[in-house]
């Protein structure tokens, strides 16, 4: 068996992903990112009451591998659209690195 150098997307192995579309919704247009290996979850009732927001309990938490969102990344207001066609509105945004 081969080691990766890199740890980044071992999780894909057990976890549950799948490819998505990442509609990056820029002032100066819309740019459209095919997006692998990205996992949502259900938010735990301690975010949803933490988040300073009303949610109404169907959000989801996405976790989308930084090297598929380009230069551009994810920001507020981007939709992630499912290969289902339901489609998700990005309300926070935020970078998690293994450093």
């Amino acid at each position: 068996m081969a080691f990766r150098e890199s740890i980044a997307l071992d999780a894909a192995i057990f976890d549950d992903t799948e490819t998505v579309t990442l509609l990056q919704m820029r002032a100066d247009g819309r740019t459209s990112v095919t997006v692998n290996y990205a996992l949502n979850s259900r938010l735990s009732r301690a975010l949803i009451n933490a988040s300073g927001i009303q949610l109404s309990g169907g959000e989801r938490s996405w976790s989308l591998p930084q090297t598929y969102g380009g230069s551009l990344g994810v920001e507020t207001g981007d939709l992630i659209v499912q290969s289902d066609g339901t489609t998700w509105y990005v309300i926070s945004a935020f970078e998690l690195t293994l450093d």
